[in-house]
Order: structure tokens, then C-alpha cells, then sequence
């Protein structure tokens, strides 16, 4: 039989819609997101009755007897909804959904180290940073910044490219499968250029970056060393105005424009839509690192997850350390409206114009925490039991539970 299958920061610097989308992952909390975070979308709950299991136990034994780690998978399980410590195991639970993609392994292995905080590197809420080199143009060359995790680790590779890839939806820039968004320029300008009164020239920041959505409390219930996640953490794109000098450096920040709102509301709403598969897999980063932060919390010994938090070796991927400015520029001339009168003088005109110049020039900081108040005690022995009876020996890595 096979034993694997019982069953089968913030700057970051973005040039977008009127000018420059500065978007950010580095940590930092300013009043504005402060507002933000209060008018967050609301994360909902999820199905809490779980259909596989998955023993973190025998998946360390399976990959350190077969020296399989890379590329790997987790097995069964792409909707973790809790676990279960029994011993020396922590069996997680939840189930296997068609519609969005596999959990990688190592992104479960990077939140745990994470969690655990083993080693400097792993310090930090995970995230990254695309940030204007001081004394340089900031919008040609930027320096890239990762945060909590390995500069060269699959969870960075992919913060650095949504990051910097939502620099280039804002602009209108399309990825190679496609445009997935309306850029914030169309956002903004959906009413056209005479909107406003008077002439206006359009040339402002905007600073962007992914940060979780907090569910409402009680987010967990907990009966012992069983928990069960009622209402996971969520995904969501903030912004804000943000003024900076002729050498990148922040002067101040405001409320963002109602394109850029826009434009990082259509981006939270398709991270919620399982429509996009690297979207979502933001997302499972995202859910990996409240599962580990749950499980630290609630007293999970590092010994039980020694493998996957001392040995299993992580694939290194090329992150880059500096990346090129997105830049787009378009301006023009929009005649309002225009009166014309003929007196006993002559023929005389006025017209009301509007000049206008776009400009785009060119993350992620995953702040999950978890606290008492969190939880809510309730009885979860039947579904510990059930999870128990189900597995059907006890080398078997994932089971259907019954």
C-alpha cells in the first residue's frame, strides 16, 4: 500500500493612475491605514467540517525516508480548517477543493519557520518591500527588500512578482496571459477629463500593499489541543496618497483618490474569487502563516515539527535585488465647452479647457496576529474522535474522514 495516499512593506513604490503607484510591504501603520483597516472587507466564515486529514507526523517520516522535499505538495488538503495534536502528531484537517490550487509544501515549511522564529532571517511579519534608492531618480531603478523569509525562497519570489506585477495592472500594463484589471487610470478617469473645473495636471503617488484581512471575533474555537478555524484570515489590497521629494523620500501621506480606492478594491475582490491561481496562492501564503502563528500559539511543540522546521531543504529561486521603474505617461488637452457671441463689436469666443497629464512611474507585509480573545472554547471531541477512528493505520499520511 501506499503510505502517501490513504485516500486518493511597505513601499512599495508603484507608479500608477495619476502618477506614480508607489506600493509598499514594509511594516508600518499610519493613520490612514488605520482607516482603512476599519473599513475592511469582511472576511467570511468557511465550512468548518472537514472531509481529509493529514498526519504532519508521518509526512516528515515519508519525506525524510524517500529524501523528497522540493516541488513537493501538501497531500489531500488545500482548505485547512484546524488540527489536532495526538502525542507527538499534529494531524491537520480540512479538505481537498478542486477549484483553487495546491498548498506547496515549502510555504507551509517558511511559515512555520517563520512562527518558530528559526533564525534572523525568519524575523519579521513575512513580506517584502520595492523601494526608490536614496540620491537616485526613484522611478528608474528601485531596490527590492524581503522581509521575514529567505531573499531566495518561493514565498519571496512570489510576493516580489505580485507586488510588482500590481504596479503594472495599475498602469494598464497586461501580464503575458492577459489583463485581469482595469488599470486605476481607467478607474480614475472613468468621468473624463472635464470632470473638474478648471485646468488640473494630474501628478501623484500612490503606495499599495497586500495586508490580511482580520476576521471578526471569535475567529477559532479550541477544546484542548483540538482547534478549529471558524473565519481564516483574508487578503486585501490598501492604499494611500503618499507625497514624496525629488530624491524618493516620503513627506506625508493622505487619503488615496477614488481611482486608486477603486482600483485596490477590484484587486481584493479577485483575491477573494479563487479566479486567479496565483492570487490564491497569495492567499494560501497567507493562511500558512496564521496556520503556524495558531499552532506556536497554542503550544505546539517544535520538536513534533523538527523536520519540516530544521531539515526539509527549501528550493532556491532567483529574487531579483533591483528592479526597473513602471512608468507611463499620457497628457493632453480636453476643450469643456466652448460660447460663442456675436455683438455689434464682432464675433466673440470662450471656451473652458481642461490640460491633464497621467503619469505612471515604476507589498506585501502578511501582519497576522492572533490573541486570546480569538478563540472561543466549545466541545470539538466528536470531531476530534472522528478524526482518529478514520485513519486507517497509523503510517498513512492522509485519510478521508468518516
Amino acid at each position: 500500500m501506499n503510505h502517501v495516499s490513504g485516500c486518493s512593506r511597505r513601499r512599495f513604490l508603484y507608479t500608477v493612475p495619476l502618477a506614480l503607484l508607489a506600493s509598499a510591504c514594509s511594516p508600518r501603520t499610519s493613520h490612514n491605514e488605520k482607516e482603512q483597516e476599519q473599513k475592511r472587507p469582511v472576511a467570511p466564515a468557511q465550512n468548518s467540517d472537514p472531509s481529509t486529514a493529514l498526519s504532519l507526523a508521518s509526512l516528515q517520516k515519508h519525506l525524510r525516508e524517500e529524501r523528497k522535499s522540493k516541488s513537493a505538495t501538501l497531500p489531500g488538503i488545500n482548505r485547512v480548517t484546524g488540527f489536532v495534536v495526538e502525542g507527538s502528531d499534529v494531524i491537520l484537517h480540512g479538505w481537498q477543493d478542486q477549484a483553487i490550487p495546491p498548498i506547496e509544501l515549502e510555504v507551509l515549511v517558511i511559515a512555520l519557520r517563520n512562527a518558530f522564529a528559526v533564525g534572523n532571517e525568519y524575523k519579521g511579519d513575512p513580506g517584502c518591500s520595492i523601494d526608490p534608492i536614496p540620491g537616485e531618480d526613484p522611478f528608474r531603478v528601485q531596490k527590492v527588500r524581503v522581509i521575514g523569509v529567505p531573499k531566495d525562497c518561493v514565498m519571496a519570489a512570489r510576493h516580489v512578482r505580485l507586488d510588482y506585477e500590481l504596479k503594472r495592472a495599475g498602469a494598464g500594463i497586461p501580464e503575458p496571459d492577459g489583463k485581469i484589471l482595469p488599470s486605476a487610470f481607467e478607474l480614475a478617469d472613468s468621468d473624463g477629463p472635464c470632470v473638474a473645473s478648471g485646468d488640473r495636471e494630474v501628478s501623484m503617488a500612490h503606495r499599495y500593499w497586500f495586508y490580511p484581512i482580520t476576521p471578526e471575533r471569535p475567529r477559532f474555537t479550541r477544546d484542548g489541543q483540538t482547534v478549529s478555524i471558524l473565519r481564516p484570515v483574508g487578503v486585501q489590497v490598501l492604499t494611500e496618497q503618499e507625497f514624496m521629494n525629488g530624491r524618493g523620500e516620503r513627506t506625508g501621506a493622505t487619503t488615496a483618490d477614488p481611482g486608486a480606492q477603486k482600483f485596490s478594491g477590484a484587486v481584493t475582490a479577485l483575491l477573494a474569487s479563487d479566479k486567479v491561481p496565483r492570487y490564491s496562492q497569495m492567499v494560501h501564503d497567507f493562511r500558512a502563516i496564521e496556520l503556524a502563528r495558531l499552532m506556536h500559539f497554542c503550544g505546539v511543540q517544535p520538536i513534533d515539527l523538527s523536520f519540516l522546521i530544521n531539515e526539509f531543504e527549501l528550493a532556491r529561486v532567483e529574487v531579483p535585488s533591483l528592479v526597473g521603474g513602471v512608468r507611463r505617461v499620457e497628457e493632453g488637452e480636453a476643450v469643456c465647452n466652448a460660447t460663442v457671441t456675436q455683438t455689434a463689436e464682432g464675433t466673440h469666443y470662450v471656451e473652458r479647457s481642461n490640460r491633464y497629464r497621467y503619469e505612471y512611474r515604476g507589498g506585501v507585509e502578511a501582519k497576522v496576529e492572533i490573541a486570546e480573545p480569538d478563540f472561543r472554547a466549545g466541545s470539538l471531541d466528536i470531531l476530534r474522535r472522528r478524526i482518529i477512528a478514520s485513519r486507517p493505520s497509523p503510517e498513512v499520511v492522509f485519510w478521508r474522514i468518516n
